[in-house]
């Protein structure tokens, strides 16, 4: 083939490629400069309460297979069917309890160390009491437990299951808690989350449902755009003045 057709054939083809994937550049780097600034637009997360739940060891006077037996018997399950899969040691409402998590369960099971009272409903008052003391707020609401992700706890969080609690102060303010995390695992608000989801849209597609269509949409754009900036170095090179004399 001819060089001069040669050469039209990469300049047309890079115009081309680069007009049909210029909008996606665009996006992602105009979405790439609103995620590195949307620290600093974003109102400060809520320090932590400086409330501290000191643990007693003189209250916990029941072994860790004491509590575990005391809680089978209350739920009624056998040892063999169910097997310890994590065991901790909080302080929930003053209490000091053993946190012990069963193979089949999806909640754990708190038992008072000292009385060995069994708490099979605790673990929503320990969220709660996470939850008001990383917000300070113990007027906090309960609005959801999620056993899936969803479009605003996405994959990225990698923890379930969680509870969700919103704080009434106007910012539309909520966090995500985790009990066997012991913590705050996600915090947001109204202008953060619309900051993240504009990200997500432009960024990553997430405008897309289905994964396997998301990943090979952004797998084709990001393709066209390493075929067009390679065809512009092709050019650049043949372009040079000593190419051309020869």
């Amino acid at each position: 083939m001819d060089p001069s057709t040669n050469s039209r054939f990469l300049t047309k083809a890079h115009g081309r490629l680069g007009l049909a994937f210029s909008c996606f550049l665009l996006l992602s780097a105009g979405s790439g400069l609103l995620h590195l600034f949307m620290g600093r637009l974003e109102p400060q997360v809520p320090a932590r309460s400086s409330k501290v739940h000191t643990l007693n060891p003189e209250k916990l006077k029941l072994s860790l297979p004491e509590a575990a037996g005391k809680a089978r018997e209350t739920l009624g399950i056998g040892s063999r069917d169910s097997a310890i899969l994590m065991a901790a040691v909080c302080v929930v409402e003053r209490e000091t309890c053993w946190q012990i998590l069963f193979q089949g369960t999806e909640k754990p099971v708190y038992v008072n160390g000292e009385t060995g009272a069994v708490h099979p409903r605790m673990d929503e008052e320990y969220a709660r009491q996470i939850a008001a003391e990383f917000l300070g707020d113990p007027s906090m609401t309960k609005t959801d437990y999620l056993t899936r992700f969803n479009r605003e706890y996405t994959r990225g969080s990698r923890i379930l299951p969680v509870y969700r609690f919103d704080c009434g102060d106007g910012r539309g303010t909520r966090v995500y808690v985790s009990t066997l995390q012991k913590g705050v695992v996600r915090s947001t608000n109204d202008r953060r989350q619309f900051l993240a989801t504009l990200f997500g849209f432009l960024h990553e597609f997430k405008f897309i449902p289905n994964k396997n269509a998301r990943d090979l949409a952004l797998a084709t754009v990001t393709t066209g755009v390493l075929v067009a900036a390679a065809l512009g170095v092709a050019l650049s090179f043949r372009a040079r003045p000593g190419r051309a004399r020869g």
